[in-house]
């Protein structure tokens, strides 16, 4: 009905067929045009986190340049605002005396 055919020529000491020899064989790392994709998405990555990175650098130092643009507006504002107050009560001043 079924038969089962079975190659006992690969286990023959004498007898080594190429493919066997190939699959046995070191496997060597490749020439370097073959490795040109690897190392073109290598320097990609690299590229791209270093832009990044600066991208990043140049925003934290623009932040701490505008928090202390920001600080010393508020100074001014509040200096402003004591101004302004006294000049408030100078007003109220001249409104009851005229």
């Amino acid at each position: 009905m079924y038969s089962l055919d079975i190659n006992f020529l690969n286990d023959r000491p004498e007898y080594k067929p190429a493919a066997a020899a190939k699959t046995t064989s070191k496997r060597s790392g490749g020439s370097a045009k073959d490795q040109l994709p690897l190392v073109g998405a290598l320097l990609f990555a690299l590229g791209a986190n270093a832009l990044v990175m600066g991208a990043w650098w140049w925003v934290t130092n623009e932040n701490n340049g505008l928090a202390g643009e920001q600080a010393i507006l508020e100074q001014e504002v509040a200096k402003l605002n004591t101004q302004a107050s006294a000049i408030r009560a100078i007003n109220a001043e001249t409104d009851k005396i005229t």
